[in-house]
């Protein structure tokens, strides 16, 4: 869980375990980049089959979990949705889009300045 945005990236409950089964189902129809679904569509899936109500955000956190855990491989996500890879390209530009966006958090971390300077506000 994340400090500040606890409301996104807490745990999976239950309800969403529960539904976890159904979205692996589901990827494993989704190989290739052609095949990309968005979060809210599968959002929407889980709502219309009685898994209650999904957000496109905890959506994706089902996504990181199959993915940290190993339990689907080469799952990719794209702002056209997610899908499994099956070219080698569509892997090394997915773990390189990754790397960039740690990057570029790492590069915000050491914009912050760790004590509050006497005088400002």
């Amino acid at each position: 869980m994340i400090i500040n945005f606890e409301e996104y990236t807490h745990k999976l409950t239950e309800r969403e375990c529960k539904a976890v089964p159904r979205v692996i189902k589901g990827l494993l129809n989704r190989k290739g980049k052609k095949l990309a679904t968005k979060g809210a569509k599968i959002a929407s899936i889980l709502e219309s089959e009685g898994y209650g109500k999904f957000t496109d955000v905890r959506v994706r956190k089902i996504i990181n979990f199959l993915q940290v855990e190993g339990i689907i491989r080469n799952i990719v996500a794209t702002s056209n949705g997610y899908y499994i890879a099956t070219t080698q390209q569509d892997l090394d530009e997915y773990r390189l889009s990754v790397k960039q966006r740690a990057d570029a958090i790492l590069a915000k971390l050491n914009g912050i300045d760790y004590k509050i300077q006497s005088g400002e506000s």
